[in-house]
């Protein structure tokens, strides 16, 4: 067991360890050098979140899918209102029954092709950003490897 002399030893090592820590969390971050976002000159390695042309890309990808998203949202609400009312309507929690029903209204069933649609777009979306990031990687990859 403890003896008080390792209890206290434990002691101070725990209360050490705390210190670190705290001071370790308390740090501010450090303000980034000046001129860090110049651009690259001829044949400079650019990381890739550094350089503005790469992350102008990337964010018209994730700009697109926030809209894509957005529409997605409203129109999934709208669904989600028309399925408590027919839950209402037809005083029932079975799916198939909710489901045969609502199959039978054209706006339910528009609204569930263009959520479809939405799927397939924000699918596409997110293969085009893809493409960004695998046609850079390439590039940065071709490069080293005629710089070598």
């Amino acid at each position: 067991m403890f003896t008080s002399k390792n209890l206290v030893a434990v002691a101070v090592a725990a209360i050490v360890c705390l210190v670190v820590v705290f001071y370790g969390c308390s740090r501010k971050n450090e303000p980034a050098p000046e001129g860090e976002n110049k651009p690259a000159a001829e044949g400079e390695v650019v990381y890739r979140l550094e350089d503005p042309q790469y992350r102008a890309a990337l964010d018209e990808r994730l700009d697109a899918q926030k809209e894509l998203t957005k529409l997605r949202y409203r129109l999934v609400t709208e669904m989600q209102a028309k399925i408590a009312a027919a839950k209402e309507r037809l005083a029932t929690e079975d799916e198939a029954v909710l489901k045969a029903e609502l199959e039978k209204d054209p706006e339910w069933n528009s609204l569930y092709k263009r959520v479809e649609d939405l799927n397939t777009a924000l699918e596409d979306e997110r293969k085009r950003a893809e493409a960004v990031v695998r046609n850079r990687i390439m590039s940065d990859a071709q490069k080293e490897s005629s710089g070598k």
